[in-house]
């Protein structure tokens, strides 16, 4: 500890004498605004105002690093959506999750609008059932999923959230049919979920070989292996080939925000028409 003589030896030092000291103090002592429940707000903005009124007003030309960083920090304030418009450029685009979750669900309902389950139930020979209409939607569903995984993050989301809609759908349907106790319906639905997905994986494999592969997860899914007239085969398998293909010519903003995905026609009959 520091004795009398010590302590008085320091207030009578040169920088207590020349005044530093004082004007230390009476900044450390300025007017402080009362802090209550109504002011504590005010006050943190006073507070910032001053601390960014100090930094933008003192004397830089004595600091030049410190000169570069105010204007740096001046000229970015001017320019407000900088970052969003450089990824706008760079294509790295920047989508709620509400704006994908809306795509995910019209690009299902698109599948729903503009393509035929009794057509390919007709053409592929189906029975006229539940399960036909489920084969036909997951089928298509599931080129747009390939579709939108090329799409990195948001692609996936939306993938999820068109997925649920799909799921929603065949509850909604399920209980509009009324056949069954509501415990049959949701073990019969369980088992949909379960076989949806090696139907993805078989379908991928498919696309990613030769037609041979394909047309063999089509047989085994779609066909339910009860396909007796290889014709019907080989049109399921050039539709999935050149649907596919258009859509790898679909952009990234018509895919997950205008939804302008298109479906061609099954048959060469409709093309002409």
């Amino acid at each position: 500890m520091m004795g009398s003589n010590q302590i008085n030896r320091l207030i009578s030092s040169t920088y207590f004498r020349s005044g530093k000291f004082n004007r230390l103090s009476n900044m450390c002592q300025g007017e402080i605004p009362q802090r209550s429940l109504y002011n504590i707000s005010a006050t943190r903005n006073a507070t910032e105002q001053k601390q960014h009124s100090n930094l933008l007003h003192c004397q830089t030309s004595s600091y030049p690093l410190l000169k570069r960083t105010v204007t740096t920090v001046v000229n970015n304030a001017e320019r407000p959506g900088f970052l969003k418009r450089m990824m706008k450029k760079m294509g790295w685009l920047d989508h709620s999750r509400s704006k994908l979750r809306r795509s995910g669900f019209v690009l299902y309902e698109n599948i729903g609008e503009k393509v035929s389950a009794l057509e390919f139930i007709a053409v592929c020979d189906l029975p006229d059932t539940f399960f036909s209409w489920f084969l036909v939607t997951e089928l298509h569903v599931w080129m747009m999923v390939t579709r939108l995984m090329a799409e990195g993050e948001e692609g996936r989301y939306a993938r999820n959230c068109m997925i649920e809609a799909m799921w929603e759908d065949v509850e909604m349907r399920a209980k509009k049919l009324g056949d069954s106790s509501p415990t049959a319906r949701n073990e019969q639905i369980q088992d949909i979920v379960s076989s949806f997905q090696s139907a993805l994986f078989s379908y991928d494999e498919g696309l990613m070989s030769d037609d041979k592969v394909l047309a063999s997860a089509l047989w085994r899914r779609l066909f339910s292996k009860e396909c007796d007239d290889p014709e019907r085969l080989e049109c399921i398998v050039q539709y999935v080939r050149k649907q596919t293909a258009y859509l790898d010519t679909v952009s990234r903003k018509e895919v997950l925000i205008d939804c302008k995905v298109g479906w061609i026609p099954l048959l060469e009959d409709d093309i002409q028409n």
